[in-house]
């Protein structure tokens, strides 16, 4: 069926049928002809190379790197593979050489560009090729920018393709302060009575509780001991009270410095020795480490925000739980961590606090038949009760810093001198005189510094 078209109607496509041979242009731009002795093209991409006269056969020397196809006597159609160079032969029905280019093939920077240049539009990144490789280069005002344009570039070209000198101009290092608090309670107590009898008749002797039933007495300096002596029999009596609360708090301040990005580790402990038995019956130590452990990993955001991975650990040496290889004590370790990812800014604090521990223990000890008794069956029985509560509190404060002069650095021992014999016999001093007045000469040119008795102070 046959339409009839209105007069606008054809003038519309008559501009149409004007304007598609204009288009043409446009992909004759992939026809390269030969004569400039090389043709470069994209990574999976393709150019369409026209040849003077008519060819047999044409072929690359790596077809690793790109790949061709005959379209016709003079067109072949040339595809790039793998960033390198590789050279293309074509050759007529006479064995004669029709053209001999050298293939370069790249990754497609200019995709990669616009990609940067929409990441960080204020910062160019400039983008290289170097072989199989590209170079990127620019500066960047925090480090995560530049991780970010390192895995863009990375999926482009891959990961061990990417040369990365771009430049960070802020700040990148980051210190942190730990504060890790423990408080420790322990409450005993010990109420009882500890018989020990012992009945000599003639050359035999028979033992009540020999050694005491609880044993509560040795040690212990709150008790009372009564000898009761009938002839040869003697019966002796402990009468145990104690009670006894202690209170033990530990606290360390460790202070670390590390580039955004990288890790810093701290240990304020030490190490301890652990046989090993090996398969030859031969036996081995290892040392394991205790103490208080940091671990953290800090990096800056583009926003001044500082995300930061950290992992503390506080751990000690526990004897009465450990055990004994071939008559080596080996310890145990009782150890609490914690690892968290949090971001905040640059003196903000957060804290990993609830790390409690209640222990509870209970010990009753009596004389069969007589601690059973009612009323009177307190004198033949011993009880110990103790209660330990643990907690463990964790502040962290991550700043950030810059590299200082050593004049606005001072060490606790800077300014301090010996004292003399005067000053160390007589007026007992642990430092000289002299120590003072160069502080306070110090303060006078600083103006910052703290004046008067200040620094590590013992008080007795």
């Amino acid at each position: 069926m046959v339409f009839p078209l209105s007069r606008p109607m054809r003038a519309a496509c008559f501009a149409l049928a004007l304007a598609l041979p204009a288009a043409h242009p446009a992909s004759a731009a992939e026809v390269v002809d030969t004569g400039d002795n090389s043709v470069a093209l994209n990574r999976d991409q393709g150019v369409l190379v026209r040849l003077e006269r008519p060819v047999n056969s044409v072929f690359v020397a790596d077809p690793e790197i790109a790949d061709v196809q005959v379209k016709s006597p003079r067109l072949v159609y040339v595809f790039g593979k793998n960033p390198g160079e590789t050279t293309m032969f074509a050759v007529d029905a006479n064995d004669q050489v029709v053209m001999s280019e050298r293939l370069v093939v790249q990754h497609n920077l200019a995709a990669l560009e616009r990609a940067l240049a929409d990441l960080a539009p204020a910062q160019p990144i400039k983008v290289r090729a170097i072989g199989d490789a590209i170079l990127l280069s620019g500066r960047l005002p925090s480090p995560s920018a530049a991780e970010q344009a390192r895995r863009l570039a990375a999926r482009f070209v891959g990961e061990q393709n990417v040369i990365n000198r771009l430049q960070v101009t802020g700040p990148t290092q980051i210190n942190l302060r730990v504060r890790v608090a423990e408080v420790a309670r322990e409450l005993t107590k010990e109420l009882g009575v500890d018989w020990q009898a012992m009945l000599n008749g003639g050359d035999g002797a028979i033992g009540l509780a020999g050694g005491g039933l609880g044993g509560l007495a040795s040690g212990n300096p709150y008790s009372a001991m009564g000898n009761f002596i009938s002839g040869n029999d003697s019966l002796t009596g402990t009468l145990d009270v104690l009670s006894q609360e202690g209170l033990i708090t530990v606290l360390a301040e460790p202070n670390l410095t590390a580039m955004s990005g990288e890790t810093a580790t701290f240990l304020a402990g030490g190490e301890f020795p652990i046989p090993v038995s090996e398969t030859d019956d031969r036996i081995t130590v290892e040392f394991k480490e205790f103490g208080v452990q940091l671990e953290f990993t800090p990096t800056l955001l583009d926003n001044g925000q500082i995300s930061l991975a950290v992992a503390p650990e506080v751990s000690e040496l526990n004897f009465n739980e450990g055990f004994r290889f071939q008559n080596i004590t080996v310890p145990a370790i009782n150890t609490r961590r914690a690892s968290t990812t949090v971001e905040l800014a640059s003196g903000q604090s957060f804290a990993i606090a609830g790390l409690l521990k209640n222990t509870q223990n209970q010990q009753v000890r009596k004389l069969p038949g007589f601690g059973d008794l009612p009323i009177l069956g307190a004198l033949f029985k011993s009880d110990k009760f103790k209660r330990g509560e643990t907690e463990l509190a964790i502040i962290i404060t991550p700043y950030i810093v810059k590299p200082v002069s050593t004049r606005q650095l001072a060490a606790p021992t800077d300014e301090l001198l010996p004292p003399d014999d005067i000053e160390r016999i007589f007026f007992g001093r642990m430092q000289g005189e002299n120590s003072r007045a160069r502080m306070a000469a110090r303060n006078e040119l600083d103006g910052k510094s703290l004046a008067g008795p200040v620094g590590f102070m013992l008080e007795e």
